[in-house]
């Protein structure tokens, strides 16, 4: 088709208005996601209580959307080992997880002595051949490897003590990069 027929000119007369509107529906998409939103990030981090005391107040825009992002996807997922990972990585960091073990001295009430246990109460196996097992401060430890040349690490370090779960122990392993 022509460009100078009829036709053509009509279309071209809609033509910069379609980009427009183009345009305007990707921003409203990309505004209704934490981590891209431009125009309504101040009500995005009104709504998710930011900025605060793990983030510096005199941050970049992209440092925003990062902050918004992150402080999103902690409120509406598990506290997971893989969602500690995923957190580091959305602020810019790779960092690994190990188990370091458990904390505290597990013990048997009124049952059975093992050698990994101590007992508490009278020794009646008869009764209570099984007992409970409880424990005096039972905590798992993380230990979260690191790399000094990460960003955000104080960042990191601190949402990761805010968000743990409670029975949880974090160290932080930073060592140098290679």
């Amino acid at each position: 088709m022509a460009s100078n027929s009829t036709l053509g000119l009509l279309l071209s007369c809609f033509a910069g208005e379609l980009k427009r509107l183009e345009t305007d529906v990707v921003k409203v998409l990309n505004n209704a996601i934490p981590g891209l939103s431009e125009e309504l990030l101040p009500e995005w981090e009104e709504d998710l209580g930011l900025p605060e005391d793990c983030f510096p107040p005199d941050q970049t825009l992209k440092e925003r959307q990062d902050a918004v992002h992150a402080k999103y996807t902690a409120n509406y997922a598990g506290l997971t080992e893989q969602f500690f990972i995923d957190l580091a990585y959305s602020l810019g960091a790779t960092i690994a997880i190990r188990y370091g073990g458990e904390i505290g001295t597990p013990f048997r009430a009124n049952g059975p002595v093992d050698i990994e246990e101590t007992r508490v109460g009278p020794f009646t196996p008869a009764s209570n051949p099984a007992g409970r097992v409880w424990s005096v401060a039972r905590l798992s430890v993380w230990i979260v490897d690191i790399r000094d040349d990460q960003p955000n690490i104080e960042t990191i370090q601190c949402l990761f003590n805010k968000l743990k779960p409670a029975h949880t122990v974090v160290e932080f392993n930073i060592f140098p990069a290679p």
